[in-house]
Formats: structure tokens, C-alpha cells, sequence
């Protein structure tokens, strides 16, 4: 039996567990970025609380020395830069990102067949298959938008998932 595509219109259920790819903020998934509100699309477990895995302050002290060792040729204690960087007062508190909010019913606004290729390495070449893309968009929350694969190799994968209602506008 050939497994049921989502459609357009298609209302669906998304719950803790399922992998989707959404935006996150950079500071949860890049490490170079440690304050960036800018998103990043990534594929998350739904239900999961993401939190910075570096501690940011030491980041920070590390590309200053970086930066007046390295660049500037400036010899500077280690205990001076980080005297300096707790007197910024820089609000870390902030650094969990719950992604329990995207638990919930969201409408399909879009399908693709894409994301397929070629990887080529010294062993040989893996043929990676098109799927099934899905774009969907929160019922209760039009600005939070979740996409997935149903067919192919992805991270993002819902190969198991049925329609709850159908949206006929």
C-alpha cells in the first residue's frame, strides 16, 4: 500500500517527538554567534528545550584575546580580558530556546519534490533521492512556520503522518 501525501489544505497534528525543521535562533545552533536573534533553519526534535552549549561569556573572552593576541600582537593577561568582559553586564539569562511551542495544528500551505543529489568522495558516489517537501503553517500562530520531508534521506523526516481535517479554502 503506497503510503498518503500531504496535500494543500491538508490539516495536520504535530506532536513532542516529531523532528521539523524550524527557525532558530543562530545563538542556540551556531557557535561563532552567541547573541544572534537572526533564524537559522534547523532540524529540531519537537519538545525540547535548546540551550547555548558554550558558556557565552567565555566565548566572548576567547575572541577578544583572539583578536588583541593574535591580530593586534598585544600581550594581555587573561584575567585582565575577563575582568573586562564581566564588566559588561551582558544579560545571559536568556540562553534556553523551548521548542514545545510548535507543538500543535498546522495547515499545508505548500508541497515540493526536491532536495535530491549526489555526493561524490573517494569511494564512490551515493545517490541521494528527491522527497517529498512539505511547508506548513500554524493554525493558532500564522507567523510560526514548521517544514518536513514524507519520501527521501533528510533529517526532517514524517514519513507517517495523516490528515486530521482539509481546509477547502
Amino acid at each position: 500500500m503506497q503510503k498518503q501525501l500531504l496535500k494543500i489544505g491538508d490539516i495536520i497534528r504535530i506532536e513532542k517527538g516529531m523532528t521539523v525543521y524550524i527557525n532558530v535562533p543562530s545563538k542556540f545552533i551556531i557557535q561563532n554567534c552567541p547573541f544572534s536573534e537572526e533564524p537559522f533553519s534547523e532540524a529540531i526534535r519537537i519538545g525540547v528545550t535548546l540551550v547555548r552549549k558554550e558558556q557565552s561569556l567565555s566565548l566572548i573572552e576567547e575572541e577578544i584575546k583572539n583578536v588583541l593576541t593574535k591580530k593586534q600582537g598585544l600581550k594581555i593577561d587573561d584575567e585582565k580580558i575577563k575582568t573586562f568582559v564581566e564588566s559588561l553586564n551582558i544579560d545571559t539569562s536568556y540562553m534556553e530556546f523551548d521548542t514545545s511551542m510548535y507543538i500543535g495544528e498546522y495547515e499545508v500551505i505548500d508541497t515540493k519534490t526536491e532536495g535530491g543529489g549526489i555526493q561524490r568522495s573517494f569511494s564512490g558516489e551515493i545517490q541521494y533521492p528527491y522527497g517529498y517537501h512539505v511547508f506548513c503553517k500554524k493554525i493558532d500562530d500564522n507567523s510560526i512556520n514548521i517544514d518536513f520531508y514524507q519520501t527521501g534521506c533528510f533529517t526532517a523526516m514524517i514519513e507517517e503522518i495523516k490528515p486530521i481535517d482539509h481546509n477547502n479554502n
